[in-house]
């Protein structure tokens, strides 16, 4: 009884570490929700960002180091994994912005981006799945064997999961169709670059997190229905 408590604890914990960020990207899309309407330089639209990193990510990591806080987690070890998630994501995400077309010219603005990214969409799955193979498969949606060497049947992922990979799918997602609003010759107020990947990956977030809550309630009413019937 008393691991089944402990892992109980431990996943209310998980839960602060997404839900405070998903209040947090509701917070920035009104934050930066002026540009929609004002007409802001590439250097204001700069600074907008970084003030609104310098913001968010203290609250992220917090709120990231709490989810693994746990008494079976010394602290040094997971604020070393919670570094190495966000100086690693950011770095391969900047790499991924330069790649797909990023101008080097907008380097502060491509790594500020990047920074963003990796506190919303790396820091959360690193921070639940940290070296657990099975977890990562599940999130992945791959079988997972037993210890026999036998595939399990398919088990409906949790609320918790639910949350951790729809959110990180619906960020990415976002800042993908934002980042393509910028070839649109609309001469927009809010297409000056990084707003438009930046606003498609918040409401992408607030999106496959609603999505992660509605998901564990389908399963079980179609699991309902499939076992009635």
């Amino acid at each position: 009884s008393s691991s089944s408590g402990s892992s109980g604890f431990s996943g209310r914990r998980h839960l602060v570490g997404v839900g405070v960020p998903a209040l947090l990207a509701a917070a920035a899309a009104c934050y930066l929700f002026p540009a929609s309407s004002q007409r802001w330089s590439a250097a204001e639209a700069e600074a907008r960002v970084g003030s609104l990193l310098g913001a968010e990510a203290p609250v992220c990591l917090l709120a990231a180091l709490f989810a693994v806080g746990a008494p079976a987690s010394p602290l040094l070890l997971s604020i070393f994994h919670l570094w190495l998630a966000l100086t690693g994501g950011t770095l391969l995400l900047l790499l991924a912005i330069i790649y797909l077309g990023a101008s080097l010219s907008s380097l502060s603005s491509s790594a500020m981006l990047a920074a963003h990214l990796a506190l919303y969409g790396v820091v959360p799955v690193v921070t639940y799945c940290r070296v657990h193979p099975i977890r990562w498969k599940r999130l992945l949606g791959q079988p997972v064997p037993t210890l026999c060497g036998e595939k399990r049947p398919p088990v409906p992922l949790s609320l918790l999961e639910c949350l951790v990979r729809n959110s990180a799918f619906g960020l990415f997602a976002g800042a993908c169709l934002g980042a393509a609003a910028l070839l649109l010759d609309w001469d927009a107020a809010w297409q000056v670059y990084p707003l438009p990947p930046l606003l498609g990956s918040l409401c992408g977030y607030l999106v496959g997190c609603a999505a992660g809550l509605v998901g564990p309630f389908s399963a079980e009413t179609s699991a309902a229905r499939s076992a009635n019937d």
